[in-house]
């Protein structure tokens, strides 16, 4: 069983020289983002901002059952109907991510396991600090 092994010097390192000569050479073109991308990265911030948005309204409508079931109570609930606006507006953002940047979410969702959402999510991560995090989640 083989460890560790085949290469002797971490890539990283090696590959980080090499894109540093390149750009010292003035080798390489300045990446800017298609109006698809940039679609798709407003779709995806405001996804996850009414994600955000339904995850509290869900915990506000908890709150609220156990201070009724406390008191005996019913108090008038307004949290079903906006977690179901919430819900209906996040599909609806859904379905319009399908259509932006479709050739290459067609390949991230080919890999198992990542499906629409997420490949949305992967490329809007491009180019972001975060990138990893994303990539290595799914990685394992």
């Amino acid at each position: 069983m083989i460890t560790q092994g085949l290469r002797t010097v971490k890539t990283d390192r090696l590959d980080a020289l090499k894109i540093r000569t390149m750009t010292a050479m003035g080798k390489g073109y300045l990446f800017t983002d298609t109006k698809d991308v940039l679609a798709l990265k407003a779709l995806v911030v405001e996804r996850q901002a009414l994600v955000e948005m339904r995850k509290m309204t869900k915990q506000r409508r908890d709150v609220h059952r156990l201070k009724e079931a406390a008191t005996g109570f019913a108090f008038y609930d307004s949290f079903t109907t906006v977690l179901e606006a919430l819900s209906e507006e996040i599909k609806h953002i859904e379905r319009s991510m399908r259509g932006y940047e479709t050739e290459t979410q067609e390949l991230l969702r080919s890999i198992p396991g990542v499906g629409s959402t997420t490949a949305a999510i992967l490329v809007d991560t491009n180019g972001k600090d975060d990138k990893e995090k994303y990539f290595n989640i799914f990685a394992g």
